[in-house]
């Protein structure tokens, strides 16, 4: 769900940048910076952050199956990227990856399920989930509310009056159990609505976010990669990527975090250039500097990666999050030194 939602998002705002990244020069930087920044930190806190007592272990074959398209599609945005231009076709053959990588899931789930043997439950058997469990969650939560919960802290309380400018609206236009006028069970059949609206919000925030950060970044005099540093720790992927390891949902977090780098190259990416390519009849310029360099440090993430869930059998405790967040930090102080000339690549 975290990755159908990022690639609607992306998408829009892919569709907004591809024109002036016609004029300023979209280059291998920005496709694989922000895929970087997922595969070394966010993975590094997600597993750094888990509960131990709730750790849940991570399907060995569906994350060796993700990561390896992953690498696939960043060698060849990196192919792509070479002689400066882009085609149709090339564009295409993304899109063709991310097919091939859907009928890949299909015929791993086959395989997966026709090795479990069938076992007839009789009754409710011990261990397993009831019927009703998503309800009971639904009815733990609390709904969004203008008013202090009883015995809220100070902090909670200055938070709630804050983010009011926020709730209000959410509350307004986002069909839930907050909405006082329907039955609690009529509502829940709302749910896809729920869902496209929450997905229009998160657009709209995700854009003010990016524009307001931009500006910004202009108005103190820092550099485009820096301002992307700064505001990267407070993106909604992140904090989404925090509640999922927090309930011991790693394998989720983990394989969203990959999911998303999948669906943003091959689609987010490939969509809104394959449509340039055809409304235009143009090949799309873009640039090559520091492809090499964006490329070493993806591949070097995907393998820590690999290593790390091989050697654990897809139990990533804690300290298995160390060399990802080292890897992030030396490809931020790298990235730092670029951005203000202090090194240059030799290729």
């Amino acid at each position: 769900a975290t990755s159908v939602l990022g690639f609607v998002t992306s998408t829009i705002g892919a569709f907004v940048a591809l024109f002036g990244a016609v004029a300023d020069g979209m280059s291998t930087n920005k496709i694989l910076g922000g895929h970087i920044y997922d595969l070394t930190f966010m993975a590094a806190l997600s597993i750094l952050i888990v509960p131990a007592s709730l750790l849940k272990t991570l399907s060995v074959r569906a994350f060796f199956r993700d990561i390896v398209f992953v690498a696939i599609s960043s060698i060849l945005i990196f192919l792509i990227f070479m002689d400066d231009y882009i085609v149709w076709y090339e564009t295409l053959l993304l899109v063709a990856i991310f097919l091939l990588y859907l009928l890949a899931v299909r015929f791993l789930r086959k395989f997966m399920t026709s090795k479990i043997p069938k076992i007839e439950a009789v009754g409710n058997p011990i261990g397993s989930e009831p019927e009703n469990v998503e309800m009971e969650d639904l009815k733990d939560t609390e709904p969004l509310s203008l008013t202090t919960t009883p015995g809220s802290s100070c902090c909670e309380s200055v938070f709630h009056f804050i983010s009011l400018p926020a709730k209000i609206p959410f509350m307004f236009t986002i069909p839930s159990r907050s909405w006082k006028c329907c039955d609690a069970s009529q509502m829940a059949k709302l749910y896809p609505l729920t869902l496209i609206v929450s997905f229009v919000w998160l657009g709209i925030l995700s854009y003010l976010v990016i524009i307001i950060a931009n500006d910004w970044g202009r108005l103190v005099g820092l550099p485009g990669p820096i301002t992307g540093i700064l505001i990267a720790p407070v993106s909604f992927d992140l904090m989404s990527s925090i509640i999922l390891a927090k309930r011991g949902d790693l394998p989720i977090a983990i394989h969203a975090i990959i999911g998303r780098a999948l669906i943003n190259l091959c689609l987010t990416f490939g969509i809104p250039t394959l449509i340039y390519n055809t409304i235009s009849g143009a090949s799309l310029q873009v640039s090559s500097e520091g492809s090499i360099y964006s490329l070493i440090i993806m591949m070097l993430a995907v393998i820590v990666l690999i290593i790390e869930v091989a050697i654990s059998k897809g139990k990533l405790k804690k300290a298995w999050g160390i060399l990802p967040l080292v890897l992030f930090i030396l490809h931020m102080v790298a990235a730092l030194a670029l951005a203000y000339e202090f090194i240059k690549l030799p290729f």
